[in-house]
């Protein structure tokens, strides 16, 4: 769901047998009875709703899906009726591969983020398609805002088509920066 949503209503996703994976908005305020009544094999839940939607104790069939909350935000769901029979975990945890931090986001796609320290990455960057973790393949999908920010030793950027998103200011002070090469088309 987009961060424009804010009410998911009754039964709207109710016998949705192929969902495996569903993202929460960051707006969303309340979901429904029966939303996710027959979901089966619903395994993953993304929250990017820093407070807990409100819920029924029928809104899923199961509470088996691992929900991945903000890390500000898990007490907050640990607490909150119905929210607190998932098993939860945090979805801010970054993740380091050949030189690159990302992002889960969803069940199937990662994001590139700033590292740790502001002006880790250096040289030449190449960003690829997909990833994986875990012997899970995620696809990269975004650059996350201020992603290369303050990079003074980053020469080069390699943007693969998979990219939809590159955030605010994502390249912001990385003043050497000479080459980018982006294949994303849209």
């Amino acid at each position: 769901l987009g961060n424009n949503v804010t009410t998911v209503g009754d039964a709207a996703f109710i016998y949705c047998s192929n969902l495996t994976d569903f993202t929460i908005g960051k707006n969303v305020e309340s979901i429904g009875e029966n939303t996710f009544e027959g979901c089966s094999f619903l395994a993953s839940i993304f929250s990017n709703a820093l407070i807990p939607p409100t819920i029924k104790s029928n809104t899923f069939t199961h509470y088996r899906a691992s929900l991945y909350v903000p890390q500000e935000s898990i007490e907050a769901y640990k607490v909150a009726e119905y929210w607190n029979k998932f098993n939860i975990l945090n979805n801010n945890t970054k993740i380091y591969i050949d030189g690159i931090y990302y992002q889960i986001t969803s069940s199937t796609e990662v994001k590139v983020v700033s590292p740790n320290n502001y002006g880790e990455y250096s040289g030449d960057v190449v960003i690829p398609e997909t990833i994986t973790i875990n012997d899970k393949t995620y696809r990269v999908t975004s650059i996350d805002e201020y992603a290369f920010s303050q990079n003074g030793l980053l020469t080069s950027i390699t943007i693969p088509k998979s990219i939809k998103y590159i955030g605010e200011d994502a390249f912001n002070t990385a003043y050497n920066l000479k080459y980018i090469y982006c294949y994303a088309i849209e």
